[in-house]
């Protein structure tokens, strides 16, 4: 009888053990996986926006400002850090994403907005995301 329980008793930790490691198998992999989303999102870009015409020349003078980045997953907007002033071009802070960039249309001239992929792939040699909005008048 005794001998009966210490089998019972050796099966019962036998599973538990493997139970366990299983489960630490999981938790290892999810914990993996959220360092890998962590490191991912932890990367921020800066995207310089240029105004430039139907061939790509930039375009020397406009009265446009105020430019915009919507990222298309979670639909967060970012702006210069002072959108207000005469002509900023860069967004800083950006994270890898789908982006939508625009700019606000003036009265009388305007540009196309653009989805742009940013990532590290997307970096110039000078480090920012270029983004070409093509410029448009009446």
């Amino acid at each position: 009888m005794l001998r009966k329980k210490l089998i019972v008793f050796g099966a019962a930790i036998a599973m538990l053990a493997s139970c366990q490691s299983e489960n630490d198998l999981v938790v290892n992999e999810t914990a993996a996986q959220l360092t890998k989303t962590t490191q991912k999102s932890s990367a921020r870009y800066e995207a310089q926006i240029n105004i430039v015409d139907d061939y790509g020349n930039p375009v020397g003078s406009h009265d446009l400002s105020q430019f915009y980045a919507q990222n298309l997953d979670t639909g967060r907007y970012y702006y210069p850090d002072n959108p207000y002033r005469e002509y900023v071009d860069i967004i800083e802070d950006l994270p890898e994403g789908t982006y939508l960039f625009g700019v606000m249309d003036g009265y009388f001239d305007g540009a196309s907005s653009t989805i742009v992929e940013v990532n590290s792939a997307a970096e110039n040699e000078d480090g920012f995301v270029e983004v070409n909005l093509v410029y448009w008048s009446e």
